[in-house]
């Protein structure tokens, strides 16, 4: 079978395939999954999104899945770095969305910024195809424009860490 990937622009837009015959399948990938790093400012007062869709991939395996809109870790050398312009200086509350399967869960994270580091284990989430949400901690971010990294803080030779959605960054009021 082949696949044709269609790129829609408009959200909720349906997209037909002409030229498809009965053999090839038609996959539409909406625009706000596609990978686009670019740089992360506050849309909500407060709040700033380390997204998939935001963020750089860094190493070896990592891979972004658009059907998940989330990054793939798949070795320790993996990372993913976010390009962020911090309006205040402030302690943030971090929020992750992830998903992994109960025999990978376990391994320990880290995500850092120019002056901080926040480091957590990866709970279990039930599956790859469940997504939680959780607090997993604080971290201090000075104002100005700034890489923050998100890796896994755990060697390992097999298996996986995570599939990474986002990183919700609130500042504590």
């Amino acid at each position: 079978m082949t696949g044709i990937v269609i790129f829609t622009v408009s959200c909720g837009e349906q997209t037909k395939v002409e030229n498809a015959t009965e053999k090839e399948t038609a996959t539409s990938i909406q625009a706000d999954t596609v990978n686009a790093p670019s740089l992360v400012t506050e849309q909500t007062p407060g709040t700033l999104r380390l997204t998939a869709q935001n963020g750089r991939p860094l190493g070896p395996e990592i891979k972004y899945m658009p059907e998940w809109r989330a990054f793939g870790w798949f070795t320790a050398k993996d990372s993913v770095e976010w390009d962020v312009d911090v309006p205040v200086t402030a302690e943030y509350n971090v929020q992750m969305e992830w998903s992994v399967s109960d025999e990978d869960a376990g391994k320990e994270f880290i995500l850092r910024s120019n002056n901080d580091q926040l480091t957590g284990k990866i709970d279990k989430s039930g599956s790859w195809e469940t997504y939680k949400t959780k607090d997993v901690g604080t971290i201090n971010l000075e104002q100005g424009r700034q890489k923050i990294v998100f890796k896994s803080n755990t060697q390992f030779n097999e298996g996986a860490i995570l599939d990474l959605r986002e990183l919700r960054l609130e500042r504590k009021r």
